[in-house]
């Protein structure tokens, strides 16, 4: 597993916007960005409307730009119940888990 890969990815962001809810903690987008990931932007918008889209997430504007690619707004983002459960019983988020415990890099910068 990589620090690129899709579920790290997924993990990432919405264990950040999970953490913001649970704590009443003001959004950054920045602490989750796809600089601070690390990707390429395109990826990263393309990963953020799929949870979107699976409704494990919501809050997220996707804007539709040049050759069928998506730009992403984030409007006060929310975990959904949805998205809750699929961090919680995802056998493959659970390999992501101990995967990020051991590099200690669940959300970037903190």
């Amino acid at each position: 597993m990589a620090k690129n890969d899709y579920m790290v990815i997924v993990y990432r962001i919405m264990t950040y916007i999970y953490a913001c809810q649970k704590q009443g903690m003001d959004f950054d987008p920045d602490v989750i960005s796809y600089e601070k990931l690390n990707i390429p932007e395109s990826y990263y918008n393309d990963i953020v409307k799929d949870i979107v889209d699976r409704g494990y997430i919501k809050g997220v504007i996707t804007v539709p730009i040049l050759n069928n690619e998506v730009g992403i707004k984030w409007n006060n983002p929310k975990i959904t119940m949805e998205g809750s459960q699929f961090l919680d019983d995802n056998s493959a988020i659970e390999k992501v888990k101990d995967f990020l415990k051991d590099l200690k890099e669940i959300i970037p910068g903190l």
